[in-house]
């Protein structure tokens, strides 16, 4: 039965409080002890909450706290931290002035306002054994009954390891991106060392290619060129994946003819496809937009890459680029650009792998192809960086497809009659040929007016429809026919009486004069290079059929690169081997050369008549950018000379830089003769483009 004392003590306090005296002879324990076991309860509920738990009255003094705030001050008892104020806490445990103003500041605003602060993160405070200690607190305000604001309370949570994990992860942040800042550096300056001498490699090279010599001696210098342009690529995929890797691979985004760039690049790898007699396709869908805004640098790196590749793994049949658009709307579209060969194919294990960089199909030590395994880790990282996508489709043995589907924005003009356009109705067309190339061709000429046929069918297709007077006007003759000789196919139609005869068009792979001379003598006016584009293919034969038409009269069209007069360059080189290299490519275009070797002679030279300034920006002593920057302060708007910088290295920064400086243009080595002089029409007064 309860004594009367017990059902007193829970009529004053309640049943919450029952359990703390259940053990109690409640016959002999006083008010006061049963108040102090109470506090004692309350007290050890606050020991247990995790971090510094206390309390300060409206006064801002110090009340009560945990165990863990008095370990912190070195205090042994509650008694030593009640009644503080924020000074007095602050000369105890030595904390710096501003700590001291903020903690204050901030406990006063919550009695003040009685608004929370939740979560704030506070100057770090010194611990009684020395360590320094940062905390994430929170102070509410605290009431009474009556709902009246009578103190604040705070919890305070040790956050010094995060905070110190936050500091090392930040540090080694920042050591990284030095580290990769460095890396990029280092492969930006390598680049720029290596492409001194492979100017000078392949522009002599280039030079030497276009005089009179042996077969052998062509071969052989092509060998080296070849080689050469193998070592640029890789230069050219080093220093891209180490902007990848940086962060700092980007695009910059301008008009450029798509169908010409694969043009281009198929023509740079005539010689390696043609060495193991590969035939080289394009197929670029009529209805397919080319006057594209892209990155032409980017979209270079792409092709070359995907189609050198195809190349490099193909021992027979063809290599194939192929080009359609989906999802046009206005000015945009999607591109589909497939790479197609024959090749050995992609192990179905290494499929998901042949992006990765250092990756590579045939990795054993005696491996047949080359390569550093980065082409296709850039590949990817640019398509995905225009927004596309890349995927590969592969049979061992069969050979392989890449597939990039890449969105454009397109030219307000998408579309430019090809030089064909006006005869295509009406000029009827006999493609002879065993190959895929001749549907390739065929569907370039996109006409009703186009038949093919294979080789031993051609001289039938001909006669009969000259028998049913639809006669073809132009008949176009694989050299390499399976089925029957080309040459004595052509001789056949040419000897044929009452024929009207046909335009004959010899496809053939790059050859030798006496060849094309003995084609000429076999009845074929005119001879197309293979791989043939469409652009080269509707310019040839446009040209071939007006002079045709016009009895055989030539036609002279040629236009100098330089229509008023023979401009004057000032070359600012300081390598020797690049002075002549760039000197000759100079004056094969017909300009008249001076040559500074540094800033000083520049600067010297510069006002004497140039019409413009080709300058190497990675000059000793003063670069070509301050150069630039000077020539352009001490012209003070007087007149501007063009200023063509050349350089090693790729970063888009670079050239930004130049430009920045005063330049007009910025070209990367090793320049070819026909960049060099597009160049220079581009920026020569009375200048006008080669045909």
């Amino acid at each position: 039965m309860e004594s009367d004392k017990f059902k007193k003590i829970s009529r004053l306090l309640g049943k919450q409080y029952e359990h703390i005296l259940d053990d109690e002879d409640l016959d002999n324990i006083t008010y006061e002890q049963i108040i102090e076991k109470i506090i004692n309860y309350y007290e050890n509920i606050i020991n247990c909450i995790p971090g510094n738990f206390y309390w300060f009255d409206k006064n801002c003094k110090t009340v009560g706290c945990s165990k863990d705030v008095l370990n912190m001050f070195g205090f042994k008892s509650p008694k030593e931290f009640r009644g503080l104020t924020f000074e007095e806490m602050g000369k105890l445990a030595h904390w710096d002035k501003d700590a001291e103003q903020s903690f204050k500041r901030d406990t006063l605003e919550v009695i003040t306002t009685g608004q929370a602060k939740i979560n704030i993160e506070e100057p770090s405070i010194p611990h009684v054994d020395g360590r320094e200690l940062c905390f994430l607190t929170s102070r509410v305000p605290l009431f009474d009954e009556k709902n009246n604001v009578i103190g604040a309370v705070g919890v305070s949570v040790d956050i010094s390891e995060r905070k110190q994990m936050e500091i090392e992860l930040r540090e080694a942040k920042e050591n990284a991106e030095a580290a990769n800042k460095a890396k990029s550096e280092f492969l930006a300056a390598v680049s720029h060392e290596l492409r001194i001498p492979l100017t000078g490699i392949l522009g002599m090279a280039r030079l030497l290619i276009d005089d009179d010599m042996l077969d052998m001696q062509r071969k052989q210098v092509k060998d080296i060129i070849m080689s050469g342009e193998h070592l640029l690529a890789l230069v050219d995929d080093l220093l891209d994946l180490a902007k990848f890797e940086a962060g700092k691979l980007e695009l910059n985004p301008g008009p450029l003819d798509f169908r010409k760039l694969i043009e281009e690049i198929s023509t740079m790898l005539t010689f390696q496809a043609a060495s193991k007699n590969l035939e080289l396709l394009t197929e670029y869908a009529d209805d397919a937009p080319h006057m594209l805004i892209g990155d032409s640098r980017a979209l270079r790196q792409i092709l070359l890459n995907l189609m050198g590749n195809a190349v490099k793994f193909t021992e027979r049949g063809h290599v194939k680029i192929h080009v359609y658009s989906t999802e046009r709307e206005q000015l945009r579209a999607k591109l589909v650009i497939i790479v197609e060969d024959t090749g050995i194919g992609i192990p179905a294990e290494k499929k998901n792998s042949v992006f990765e960089r250092f990756n590579q199909v045939d990795s054993s030590r005696t491996r047949r192809y080359g390569g550093a395994g980065l082409g296709l880790t850039i590949t990817k990282a640019y398509v995905e960086l225009m927004g596309g996508k890349i995927t590969v489709e592969s049979e061992v043995g069969k050979g392989t497809q890449f597939i990039c589907k890449i969105p454009f924005v397109l030219q307000d003009m998408v579309h430019r009659p090809s030089a064909w356009e006006q005869y295509k109705s009406w000029v009827r067309v006999l493609i002879v040929d065993d190959t895929q190339r001749g549907e390739v061709l065929s569907k370039h000429l996109d006409s009703p007016t186009v038949k093919l046929t294979r080789g031993e069918e051609g001289f039938n297709a001909l006669m009969s429809a000259h028998h049913q007077k639809e006669h073809f006007h132009v008949v176009i003759i694989d050299q390499q026919l399976q089925s029957t000789d080309a040459m004595a196919l052509g001789r056949k139609i040419k000897s044929q009486r009452g024929l009207i005869q046909p335009m004959m068009v010899l496809l053939m792979p790059p050859s030798t004069l006496p060849a094309k001379e003995s084609a000429k003598s076999s009845g074929f006016y005119e001879i197309l290079t293979k791989p043939v584009h469409p652009t080269e293919l509707y310019v040839t034969l446009t040209a071939a059929w007006e002079k045709w038409e016009d009895s055989h009269r030539t036609k002279n069209k040629v236009i100098p690169a330089f229509a008023q007069h023979q401009p004057q360059v000032l070359l600012v080189e300081d390598d020797p081997i690049i002075q002549k290299v760039h000197t000759m490519m100079l004056e094969r275009v017909g300009c008249k050369i001076g040559v500074a070797s540094n800033g000083d002679e520049a600067l010297k030279m510069y006002n004497q008549g140039y019409d413009a300034i080709l300058m190497d920006v990675g000059l000793p002593g003063m670069s070509g950018i301050e150069i630039a920057a000077e020539i352009r302060k001490r012209e003070a708007g007087n007149g501007r000379i063009p200023i063509i910088g050349v350089t090693g290295y790729g970063y888009e920064e670079d050239k930004r830089n130049c430009l920045a400086a005063g330049m007009d243009d910025v070209a990367i080595k090793p320049l070819k003769p026909d960049e060099l002089t597009q160049i220079l029409v581009k920026w020569v007064a009375g200048a006008r483009p080669l045909e």
